[in-house]
């Protein structure tokens, strides 16, 4: 039994770690190793569910990222609780993991990063290039992050690890009863219309706007299409005013933050991210797990598990007629609507929770392995 601390800045209700809330308890309960969380800032929203499953979740406060007494608390941390993997998530709390980790004596250290693009500075990317002498291994979760990883921070093959995001495949294909025809309801979308679902933070990143854009070019020649943005962020504001000047605001609906995801989607045709950058997206295989096609863009890892043609559509993040072009044909075939759904569910299968855990466990063998012949 080996003992595994995983940083991370918060844990608010976002993608990332939703994600470890739903693996971690998974780990635990393999019974190789005791696992435990510490934040960087603050507890967030999402540390009692943690608590609930058996996973104890600290708080070592950092006032800035070399904050030296936060620094030696979370040495001594680690030290206290005999820490044998630290396993960081994001620049912000993979910097003073490593340095901790090193001036504790911890065998093993692994960052993760989980978006192309993560360095918001030449600064920040020069941290991490010289940190990476202090780590066992870089995580990402797409081929394209390992890509960019290998090529930004000179990582080798083999300290370049990829473990791709998985979901609970069930649990998004088990809405509650009745749960399409009262969300549609609640909507005001009328039997028969289709519903476009955009599961995602409204940012820039994601291109509210521009799915905004692409759906008022088809408004008067797809008259049952209907479009609803489940989430919030920088441009929600921006966004009504955009649907207002539209006069778009019986067919556009904003339902804010939901955690009824598997109802949402229920209430869905099919699902649309248009992104502009994305490391491994998570409502891509929640859509997918839920048998709904994906009308996605070429970034990041979305084309390692979308298959165009097959599973849903891919088009260049800058082609904005292609956008328009898929979105009209899934929105006026009800078949391929069908098909897409029903080879995205078998497609998926590959990215379940469980492969994810069993994934990451066989890393932390592996390395904890290669350190004790290497002592020995």
């Amino acid at each position: 039994m080996f003992n595994v601390l995983r940083l991370i800045t918060w844990l608010p209700v976002g993608g990332i770690e939703q994600k470890l809330a739903a693996i971690l308890p998974r780990l635990a309960a393999q019974g190789k190793c005791r696992v435990r969380v510490c934040c960087l800032r603050e507890r967030g929203p999402l540390a009692g569910e943690l608590e609930a499953a058996g996973v104890p979740v600290d708080v070592i406060p950092f006032r800035r990222r070399w904050d030296v007494g936060a620094l030696r608390a979370l040495k001594a941390y680690m030290i206290e609780h005999r820490i044998d993997v630290v396993h960081s998530h994001m620049y912000r709390s993979n910097v003073p993991a490593t340095v901790a980790a090193r001036l504790a004596g911890t065998p093993v250290v692994f960052s993760q990063i989980h978006n192309v693009g993560t360095w918001e500075s030449w600064r920040q990317l020069w941290m991490d290039r010289l940190l990476m002498r202090w780590r066992d291994a870089v995580i990402g979760v797409s081929q394209a992050v390992c890509e960019e990883a290998r090529e930004k921070l000179w990582a080798t093959a083999d300290n370049t690890r990829l473990i791709y995001n998985g979901v609970d495949v069930d649990h998004y294909a088990s809405p509650g009863p009745g749960a399409r025809r009262r969300l549609r309801e609640e909507w005001g979308v009328l039997p028969g219309a289709v519903v476009a679902l955009m599961l995602s933070r409204l940012h820039p990143q994601k291109n509210p706007l521009g799915l905004l854009e692409a759906f008022d070019q088809l408004a008067d020649s797809t008259a049952a299409l209907h479009l609803v943005y489940a989430g919030d962020g920088p441009q929600q504001k921006e966004l009504e005013e955009a649907i207002r000047k539209r006069n778009l605001m019986e067919r556009v609906h904003l339902i804010g933050v939901r955690r009824d995801v598997p109802d949402v989607l229920a209430a869905s045709d099919f699902c649309v991210l248009p992104s502009f950058k994305e490391g491994f997206s998570n409502t891509i295989l929640e859509a997918m797990a839920a048998s709904k096609p994906v009308l996605c863009t070429h970034v990041g890892g979305n084309a390692e598990v979308v298959v165009s043609g097959k599973t849903g559509y891919i088009v260049e993040p800058d082609d904005k007629a292609g956008l328009v072009h898929a979105l009209a044909h899934l929105a006026t075939d009800s078949a391929i609507r069908k098909v897409f759904g029903d080879a995205a569910r078998m497609r998926v299968k590959r990215f379940s929770l469980t492969q994810m855990a069993d994934d990451t466990m066989d890393l932390y063998e592996e390395f904890l392995k290669r350190k004790r012949r290497w002592e020995g």
